[in-house]
């Protein structure tokens, strides 16, 4: 046998360890409520809220924001998730339920505002859509360092990448559909709306599975 032939023999049987290693730390992931719960948390609630912002520009310009102010609505939104995100870390001693109820009123509040008239509340109200992502984010990282074993965590986070990628590209066909046929506020509504029951239902199967985060 050629030295080529080994060598290409040896990347076969490294590639198919690589995938078996990959497959078994997301098998053992299903053993862990917390973990479960917050790979699937972060997963719905990142892809809605990629999905919803990549369209989101066209329409502030649309309600009477020029391109500048635009970009400057945005600045506003990062900068604030930036102060946000450094203190967010503060409710991993909070319970899961806890972290939901937070993260469903934010929600609640949103869809409040973003039903509003004035232009002015309307852009609070997709603020406070936009910061959610930047209040799991710390915790997720909180998280998976305290139970994720070193040599499954970069798996991890590459398959929660993965995941989150893959769903917004399905996702974002459906918002471009909803808001052709309802509106943006429609669209921004009915998203919400399902996020809070997506983390709800995924809360309460994982409770009803027997494998819940001791409170």
């Amino acid at each position: 046998m050629s030295m080529k032939n080994v060598q290409s023999k040896e990347t076969i049987l490294d590639q198919e360890q690589t995938l078996k290693n990959t497959l078994a730390v997301f098998r053992d992931m299903t053993k862990y409520s917390n973990i479960l719960f917050i790979f699937l948390l972060s997963t719905v609630i990142v892809s809605m809220i990629n999905a919803v912002f990549a369209l989101l520009p066209d329409y502030i310009s649309k309600i009477g924001f020029s391109s500048s102010a635009n970009g400057g609505i945005f600045m506003i939104y990062s900068f604030v998730g930036g102060i946000i995100a450094t203190q967010s870390y503060r409710l991993i001693k909070y319970s899961f339920r806890s972290l939901v109820t937070i993260i469903s009123v934010i929600l609640g509040l949103g869809i409040i505002f973003q039903v509003q008239s004035n232009k002015y509340i309307f852009l609070i109200g997709i603020g406070l859509l936009y910061i959610v992502e930047d209040i799991i984010d710390p915790i997720i990282m909180q998280i998976l360092n305290k139970w994720v074993e070193d040599k499954s965590r970069a798996t991890f986070i590459s398959g929660l990448s993965f995941l989150t990628s893959l769903i917004t590209m399905i996702i974002n066909p459906l918002i471009g559909l909803i808001i052709m046929k309802y509106g943006t506020i429609s669209m921004l509504v009915s998203s919400s709306i399902i996020t809070i029951l997506v983390i709800i239902i995924f809360y309460v199967v994982i409770l009803r599975a027997g494998v819940t985060k001791d409170e």
